[in-house]
């Protein structure tokens, strides 16, 4: 192997050492090219034990610099205004026509005086409520405060 191309692949290769690239150069100059050729095999395995093919230890930049976007993004309301300026069929799904069907899940119920979720309804007021110390304050309630609760959340009985 020619000395130019020694120092090739030396310069390709990222070393652990500052002066290893120095070392062989003067090795290599010393040795002549029938030593060359008898020390190939021990040169190269001492080569691959003191260098390494580190992809982590060059430099490269995170994003392509010259890469340019040519999408920009819109917002929904721009994409709704723009599906309704069209003529679409009559029975073509477009955002602001498209609606899920009824829920399998039974509605979550929540407590009419904390908000919290609610395991318990009150028999005679049918206030909904999450633990015993709710249930002592509805107890203790003025009558017909219970109706404003209940009308919070669409369940009142109106008396006429």
């Amino acid at each position: 192997m020619s000395s130019n191309k020694k120092k090739r692949l030396s310069h390709s290769k990222v070393s652990f050492f500052k002066n290893e690239d120095k070392n062989k150069k003067l090795f290599s100059d010393d040795l002549s090219n029938d030593e060359e050729e008898d020390s190939k095999s021990s040169d190269q395995e001492s080569e691959d034990k003191n260098t390494v093919y580190n992809l982590l230890a060059m430099s490269r930049p995170f994003r392509n610099p010259a890469y340019k976007n040519n999408k920009r993004v819109k917002p929904i309301k721009q994409i709704i205004s723009a599906e309704k300026a069209l003529d679409w069929p009559i029975e073509f799904p477009t955002y602001w026509s498209i609606s899920a069907p009824p829920s399998f899940k039974p509605n979550k119920k929540y407590c009419d005086i904390t908000g919290l979720q609610a395991k318990y309804k009150d028999p005679k007021t049918n206030l909904r409520y999450n633990s015993s110390e709710i249930y002592q304050a509805i107890r203790v309630m003025p009558p017909g405060a219970e109706q404003t609760y209940l009308g919070l959340r669409n369940a009142n009985v109106i008396l006429k």
